[in-house]
């Protein structure tokens, strides 16, 4: 079972927020920010039934349509999700049930996180950063955004490194705690194919690809 004390703390609040678990389809999935966190959450939503459910719902903190399941599907969907780490620890290690997350280069996953977030905004995001000199750098041509992107590496790496307050930026090995629990499968989304046919086994019938729900928020 998971041993409490030696989960990071990003990672207990990750699982708890962004870990998935199905009974029918005896499948947990833990989402890790900026890894094709919101495609398969669509995903997971639609294995469930629940995306028209997700639509329905009345306001959202996100800003726009492709990011309301990230606080969406808890609430339409409260049993699947807010688990606890001694359910997560069950589930995990019994054989049956398939378990796995997803990660990805680490330079792409930061930048992805820093140009979806940071240089285009993101409400949720921005508000501790608006003053710090990186936040208003020009970014017109490519070489500008080449060094807007070094300097916002160089503020976390010297004012938050090790201890990185977003969790879109945080290690994620820190994040899903490989150390600790039994995933069958960590996934690449550098190599996909691999994950997709091991879901496909798993789920049998009700399997579609996770990949056909891409949300693109670029």
């Amino acid at each position: 079972m998971i041993n409490n004390d030696l989960l990071p703390s990003h990672c207990k609040s990750n699982l708890r927020w962004n870990g998935f678990y199905s009974v029918k389809h005896k499948l947990f999935y833990a989402a890790t920010p900026k890894v094709a966190c919101t495609t398969f959450k669509w995903w997971f939503a639609d294995l469930l039934e629940k995306t028209d459910a997700v639509r329905a719902v009345g306001a959202s903190r996100e800003s726009a349509p492709e990011l309301i399941i990230h606080d969406r599907l808890g609430r339409v969907a409260p049993g699947v999700t807010h688990l606890d780490l001694a359910a997560i620890g069950r589930v995990t290690h019994q054989p049956d049930n398939f378990s796995f997350c997803m990660v990805r280069n680490p330079f792409t996953r930061i930048f992805s996180a820093w140009q979806s977030k940071w240089l285009l905004r993101e409400p949720l995001q921005i508000g501790p950063y608006t003053k710090c000199d990186f936040f208003n750098l020009p970014v017109t041509n490519a070489s500008e955004l080449a060094l807007a992107f070094e300097a916002f590496l160089e503020h976390i790496f010297s004012a938050e490194f090790p201890h990185i307050a977003d969790l879109h930026l945080v290690a994620q090995k820190e994040l899903l705690g490989t150390d600790q629990i039994a995933y069958t499968m960590v996934g690449r989304m550098e190599a996909p194919e691999s994950l997709c046919q091991r879901l496909n086994k798993h789920l049998g019938k009700a399997y579609k690809n996770p990949f056909s729900f891409v949300r693109r928020n670029e």
